[in-house]
């Protein structure tokens, strides 16, 4: 399921550069890929947040490869890349269980 999801993100993400570079007038030179895409996730919320999503699949997947291969510095790379997503998943979790508590509490709902 993740793999076809990352896989379709990642096709739709080249074929809209590919839309863009045939938008460029002919004298004009198109943006090098990366700086495109920098641009079009500065220009865009939701480009972004494919992009984000793109990085978190693909980063997971290299995760469960290093685990298949018992590859450790895969491992480690894999980790370090995955560690922000964790404090970020475990802040807005946190900050869900204090709400939760808090009407719990004083006997809101």
């Amino acid at each position: 399921m993740h793999e076809v999801t990352a896989a379709a993100l990642y096709v739709r993400l080249h074929k809209a550069y590919n839309s863009y570079k045939e938008d460029v007038d002919n004298g004009g030179e198109p943006n090098s890929f990366s700086d495109w895409h920098k641009q079009a996730e500065l220009d865009s919320p939701q480009f972004h947040y494919w992009s984000l999503t793109l990085h978190f699949l693909l980063t997971t997947l290299i995760f469960v490869l290093s685990l298949g291969e018992e590859n450790f510095q895969l491992h480690k790379n894999a980790c370090q890349s995955l560690a922000p997503w964790y404090f970020f998943f475990l802040k807005t979790t946190s900050l869900h269980q204090i709400a939760a508590s808090s009407y719990s509490r004083y006997g809101m709902s």
